[in-house]
């Protein structure tokens, strides 16, 4: 029993570092996942031929228009939203990995590359199910003044979906969303797993650092730069399904006609109006954006475990 109850204990400190580590990130990055989202979106606009909007000129505009804090709209429910979504995804990875692993195998020393694949899919799959509503409110908050569409809040902006599109517009494009979460979580955890081992080998194989024993600061830079690098690889795999989500759940929004009949529809249009290039709008924004989101929401996750669970 007692075993049992260390292991959800244990589970429950998981969730708590996860859910702080995400608060702490998508506050940190608000302003550039708003104008990341205002580009992506865009080329619904004019039936796909409007002007192509600039990084800096987007930024300019949101706040000429609708003062400086609108940077931050919908971070509130992106809080919301990313607490249950940070916390399911590294509880559940951790959980997996211990469910995936062999017997005799010490997760601190690292699992096969396969298991980590693995266990990341496996978190992404149910974390995405859990959370998908919280992701396509917080993305129509974030629009709702590009789109012509007014929500008095969290609450408003989901009362208002179900009531236009039924309970199932709460899940618009939830499909197409497992086919880009799951392999983003999966490539997010494994490359920052592989990374931070191959960077603390590389230190520690050096004459600097003696026996082997990394010091807070070469340990946090390995683990910085595996983040940034984890979050490189994420953004660029993953962005063009990413793009088709965000429009996916912007599709409709406030009882509007409907642009896309659905995800097949939408691949097309934007291929015929946009090109290739549509599916990549604002990816370096995003890519800029990935590198400060991966790299805070890894050292605080394991900063916080470090002070909750003293685990170094």
């Amino acid at each position: 029993m007692g075993g049992k109850d260390n292991a959800a204990v244990t589970g429950l400190k998981h969730t708590f570092c996860g859910a702080m580590a995400g608060a702490i990130t998508k506050t940190s990055v608000a302003p550039l996942e708003r104008v990341k989202i205002i580009m992506q979106v865009h080329g619904m606009k004019d039936g796909g031929t409007a002007e192509k909007l600039g990084i800096m000129s987007t930024a300019r505009r949101v706040v000429r228009e609708e003062g400086f804090l609108a940077l931050w709209r919908s971070n509130g429910v992106n809080c919301l939203r990313i607490i249950p979504v940070y916390s399911l995804k590294f509880g559940l990875n951790d959980t997996f990995r211990e469910l995936y692993k062999r017997p005799g195998q010490d997760i601190k020393q690292g699992l096969y590359t396969w298991q980590l694949v693995a266990a990341g899919g496996s978190a992404g799959a149910v974390q995405g199910t859990l959370t998908y509503p919280l992701d396509l409110i917080k993305t129509r908050l974030a629009l709702a003044k590009d789109m012509g569409v007014r929500y008095n809040g969290i609450i408003d902006c989901m009362r208002r979906t179900a009531a236009d599109e039924g309970i199932r517009g709460l899940y618009s494009g939830f499909g197409l969303s497992l086919w880009v979460v799951i392999p983003y979580v999966a490539i997010q955890m494994t490359t920052f797993d592989v990374m931070q081992r191959k960077l603390r080998g590389m230190l520690d194989s050096g004459g600097d650092v003696k026996g082997g024993n990394l010091g807070y600061a070469a340990l946090g830079g390995t683990k910085a730069l595996a983040g940034a690098m984890a979050g490189i690889a994420t953004q660029t795999a993953t962005y063009p399904g990413n793009t088709m989500i965000k429009r996916m759940q912007s599709n409709g929004a406030g009882g509007k006609p409907k642009l896309y009949a659905n995800t097949i529809d939408c691949i097309r249009q934007i291929l015929a109006k946009e090109g290739v290039g549509g599916f990549y709008r604002g990816l370096w924004l995003n890519v800029v954006k990935g590198i400060p989101n991966a790299t805070i929401q890894f050292l605080a996750y394991d900063a916080l475990k470090g002070i909750i669970m003293h685990d170094h």
